[in-house]
């Protein structure tokens, strides 16, 4: 596909309709099958409204392993901010659906903020926030990802221009970071089972 786009496109006209046509049979492939190609061709599709739609298939392929994460958020970074800013409530949605998947989430949220999408970047991270169990083991963790979501948050406050929100959520983030610093204090603790031997006793 790229040697036709270097060879036989020479005006914007035959570039788009060769786009258009690249897209589709794209969108019938296994997209976890050619990621590195994708990236490569991204350049070429990345002016056409389906190209979000690839990208959001390659977000959705659950056959996408680790070694394609990097892949799949360089292609959503490479979505252009007008066709990011059309579709944020699609991207939204998706991070909805796979908020397991922190790292999407984050990248999504990512996009959606540089384009000024507000609400849907705080229901994406709110999303993964809300996706992470609240037990004991899972604390520290739900605490940390809460910590994004009042970022997100406190940025569409600032973008809002809402000064009461803004100091509610600096009490959050305050309250929180205090929270995951004594749990730090009491992990490091139990973590030392001779305080006397390596460090002296606290109350000493």
């Amino acid at each position: 596909m790229q040697l036709y786009f270097r060879r036989y496109t020479a005006d914007d006209a035959s570039r788009a309709n060769l786009a258009r046509w690249c897209l589709k049979v794209l969108m019938g492939v296994s997209v976890h099958m050619h990621l590195r190609n994708l990236t490569s061709l991204s350049k070429y599709l990345k002016g056409q409204p389906t190209f979000v739609d690839l990208v959001i298939r390659a977000l959705e392929d659950p056959e996408v392993s680790d070694h394609g994460q990097e892949d799949v958020i360089r292609l959503l970074y490479s979505i252009p901010d007008a066709e990011a800013s059309k579709r944020s409530a699609d991207l939204s949605k998706l991070s909805v659906h796979r908020a397991d998947r922190g790292w999407h989430v984050g990248a999504v949220v990512e996009v959606l903020t540089r384009v000024g999408a507000w609400n849907e970047a705080v229901e994406a991270i709110e999303s993964s926030w809300e996706a992470i169990p609240d037990t004991v083991p899972m604390r520290r963790m739900k605490w940390s990802r809460r910590l994004h979501v009042v970022a997100v948050q406190f940025e569409a406050a600032v973008a809002a221009g809402d000064l009461s929100l803004q100091d509610a959520l600096k009490a959050e983030w305050e309250g929180l970071y205090q929270l995951l610093k004594e749990d730090q204090e009491k992990y490091a603790e139990r973590r030392n089972p001779f305080p006397g031997v390596f460090r002296p006793n606290s109350g000493s």
